[in-house]
């Protein structure tokens, strides 16, 4: 009777251990060669049109590899050894080039996007990775993981669904505005009250704003047709340019410049240390490429205008008074 039960019992533990390894053969079915079948992007803005990719396509072009270093918000520096396709290499299939193009514009599936500006098209290399860590990309990061060695990890997108090629660039900017002077602002019910942004720069439908924060980081983003987009002046963040149609991780936290066309209007709050007043060698600093060589019209108030070379602008103190910015 013993030697029964304990032939039952061996039965039991073997039958239990071929599910067990079935299961964890299931957890491994995954073909890591196989990720991305199927899968593809779309390129736009192309001399011949919008193109659709497919992840195998880029697969078989000629790949690099190598290590990237990823910088984060707080600078502190990843490196990560990735392998994929220079976006050249696909572009060249084309007739294109990255030298064509002053921007691009990468969008993810989740909807976030973020702008690649001109100087760091002109100075670094841009990948689309498939592998990262030696490894296929995780799932929830594909098809593809955009790299650009040695910039900000926002560049960085996962998930990556579509590359929007941007020619043409914007206008050098002559007048400079500040933000808490102007009606939009200074009229505003409270002092508390979030800003439409598409109000403050005159945009009734659909306009391009290029965003620069505090600490310099430089955003370009399309405010589109139908959808609202605001500064907050209050709030650990503030001033902070958001939209509920976006991700939060597009928000800027510390908006101190907003540049559209020729025009800049200048965030002093952004700058404040606690002061109530801001150098505006800050503002030079973060603006300086955008200027205008033949200079600037500083537009302080209704009743104060001045003409200035942009390296005068270091010159101008601005002061937190009152709701408003008085200059000195």
């Amino acid at each position: 009777m013993i030697k029964i039960k304990k032939v039952f019992l061996l039965l039991l533990l073997a039958v239990f251990m071929l599910f067990a390894f079935s299961g964890c053969a299931d957890e491994q079915t995954e073909d890591p060669a196989a990720a991305g079948e199927g899968e593809s992007i779309t390129i736009s803005g192309l001399p011949d049109g919008e193109i659709k990719i497919t992840i195998d396509k880029i697969k078989a072009l000629p790949a690099e590899s190598g290590e990237a270093v990823s910088i984060s918000s707080s600078g502190e520096e990843s490196t990560v050894p990735f392998k994929g396709v220079a976006l050249n290499t696909i572009l060249e299939k084309h007739g294109s080039s990255l030298d064509d193009y002053t921007s691009v514009r990468l969008v993810a599936a989740d909807g976030y996007s973020v702008e690649v500006p001109e100087d760091i098209l002109r100075s670094k290399p841009f990948y689309l990775a498939y592998e990262l860590h030696g490894g296929p990309i995780r799932e929830k990061d594909r098809p593809l993981r955009v790299v650009i060695p040695d910039v900000r990890s926002l560049y960085w997108i996962k998930a990556l669904a579509e590359v929007q090629l941007i020619a043409g660039g914007g206008s050098a900017v002559k007048s400079l505005y500040i933000f808490e002077n102007t009606p939009a602002v200074a009229g505003a019910e409270s002092a508390e009250s979030d800003i439409d942004l598409k109000a403050l720069l005159g945009i009734e439908e659909e306009g391009r704003v290029t965003i620069i924060a505090a600490d310099g980081l430089v955003k370009k983003e399309t405010l589109e047709a139908g959808k609202n987009y605001f500064i907050s002046r209050t709030g650990e963040d503030a001033p902070e340019f958001y939209s509920p149609a976006i991700p939060t991780t597009m928000y800027v936290k510390k908006t101190a410049v907003l540049i559209h066309g020729d025009s800049a209007y200048l965030v002093v709050s952004a700058l404040d240390a606690g002061e109530g007043k801001v150098s505006g060698e800050l503002f030079l600093n973060l603006l300086e490429r955008f200027l205008a060589e033949e200079g600037v019209v500083l537009h302080g108030g209704a009743d104060d205008q001045r003409e200035l070379a942009a390296e005068d602008l270091a010159g101008i103190t601005f002061v937190l008074k009152g709701g408003g910015v008085v200059l000195q």
